[in-house]
């Protein structure tokens, strides 16, 4: 039996108890006016006898006026009836300690609502679907030949849940690309160590890099990933947040081997950090008004002895426009900073990445890549920001397109709840440098990126992009030039 089935049961019982109490307590005058309304109404309330008058909500003018009149101080009650109805409300006043002394019983015991079962499980992904389309000139072409096409460059299903009340679980995979997303054990508010996460993630490092694909502005990456190009391994993290969340921190161990499994001579392993902090914030809304600083930091003995630095034009159906092949190196220092600053439907956003190589043969190389993206909502939505991870998420729209909701009373308020969605003007500039001075082979690249995000409502978005790159194998060669037009469809579930 619940307690509020039990609450339900006992008090309207307890009401009454009380009001009889309440009347035993009046004077003896006052106590008698059930027998007032027995005599003028012809109504009985004495022992076990029938009510043989008529209804106390009568028609009858006469009845309801004679208790209307009743007065308050009337002196016909006997002492032999006082004394009996006395007695009974003794007896009442005992039955009554009972109750609320079982009720306080009942209070005290623990709740016996059903407790969660574990393990839970929620099932949630996203699809991106794209088509590209290229134009190049004859010295691009001569790196690599793109090709217009259409893929469905994202199918990703999650699964996620906990197996205690303090742990967790999260399980991605990527049906395209037929890999494993992220895949790790997370035990929450673990003593000194806070937050803790064991498998296969991200590693802390570069707020785009964090992002998921879904909720990147441009459709693409920067090419300051060149640094850092693949963003997951198999390792150990801790995190949480500080300053009264405005703050986060993260830090973890790594292999630095790209598969979910890593067995060799020479491990290889990596140490990478991220911190974030607010110092200005909109106290009410955090996501319309704010300023977010960022650090990352990585120290990396590559597996093998074998690093790679890569970044794709801007497009996924594209090539990777930089890329130094496999270097021979022995250490790897990685530095990322972060600046993004919203002010209502405005978002700015630049990360400078860059990348230290001690390469075997004892020389040393550099590679660096930034990015500024700015994204203007005209529709007057802000971007959502949570303080706990430091990363940008979804947009909301303020009002779903119209179509999306057929119910007659929202087609009635149309004009003034539902609209077109949310929009958005997106620009980027990007740059990444992956040759240093000649001693990598990696080449360097710039682009310019213009497009629009179209959100019918929070799941479902359109982006449109334009591309203009222009890229160099080295000095030695002229630049070549691309052009991309993109558009994505993408859902969310």
């Amino acid at each position: 039996m619940s307690q509020t089935f039990k609450k339900r049961t006992i008090l309207p019982l307890v009401f009454l108890v009380s009001a009889a109490v309440v009347l035993h307590r009046l004077p003896a005058e006052q106590a008698s006016i059930p027998m007032i309304i027995s005599q003028q109404s012809g109504l009985s309330f004495a022992g076990n006898e029938s009510c043989p008058g008529p209804s106390p909500v009568s028609s009858d003018p006469s009845h309801n006026s004679a208790i209307s009149n009743l007065s308050p101080w009337p002196g016909d009650i006997q002492p032999s009836d006082a004394s009996a109805a006395g007695t009974n409300f003794s007896l009442f006043e005992k039955r009554l300690d009972t109750l609320e002394q079982q009720l306080k019983e009942l209070e005290r015991r623990p709740s016996q609502s059903s407790s969660t079962i574990y393990p839970t499980l929620k099932l949630r992904g996203h699809i991106l679907i794209d088509a590209a389309t290229f134009s190049q000139d004859n010295e691009d072409r001569e790196r690599y030949d793109e090709q217009d096409g259409v893929d469905i460059a994202v199918a990703r299903i999650i699964g996620e849940g906990n197996v205690a009340e303090n742990a967790g679980y999260k399980l991605e995979f990527d049906y395209v690309k037929n890999t494993i997303g992220d895949l790790y054990l997370e035990f929450r508010e673990v003593p000194w160590l806070h937050n803790l996460r064991l498998g296969y993630m991200k590693e802390p490092f570069s707020l785009e890099q964090l992002l998921s694909p879904k909720y990147t502005i441009t459709m693409d990456r920067a090419f300051a990933r060149v640094v850092h190009p693949q963003f997951r391994r198999i390792g150990v993290l801790s995190y949480d947040t500080w300053g009264e969340e405005r703050g986060t921190w993260a830090i973890g161990l790594f292999a630095d081997g790209l598969s979910s499994k890593v067995q060799d001579d020479r491990f290889g392993g990596a140490i990478t950090g991220r911190i974030t902090w607010l110092p200005w914030a909109d106290r009410q809304d955090v996501s319309r008004n704010l300023l977010h600083l960022g650090m990352s930091y990585s120290y990396r003995r590559p597996f093998g002895e074998k690093t790679r630095f890569w970044a794709s034009s801007g497009s996924l159906l594209g090539s990777r426009i930089l890329d130094t092949q496999d270097l021979s190196a022995d250490n790897v220092h990685l530095l990322g900073t972060e600046l993004a600053y919203v002010r209502g439907p405005l978002l700015v956003v630049t990360e400078w990445n860059v990348a230290w190589v001690e390469l075997v043969d004892g020389e040393h190389a550099d590679l660096n890549g930034c990015y500024t993206t700015i994204g203007y909502l005209i529709t007057g939505e802000s971007r959502q920001y949570s303080t706990k991870t430091g990363l940008f998420g979804k947009v909301v729209p303020n009002h779903d397109l119209w179509w999306f909701s057929r119910a007659p009373e929202a087609e009635k308020q149309r004009s003034s709840e539902l609209g077109w969605g949310a929009w958005e003007l997106v620009y980027r500039y990007s740059y990444g440098d992956a040759f240093d001075g000649g001693i990598l082979p990696g080449g360097q690249a710039a682009s310019h990126t213009v497009g629009i995000n179209w959100y019918p409502n929070a799941f479902t978005r359109v982006a449109i992009e334009t591309i203009a790159v222009e890229s160099s194998p080295n000095w030695n060669k002229p630049d070549g030039h691309l052009q991309i037009f993109q558009i994505r469809t993408q859902l969310e579930f």
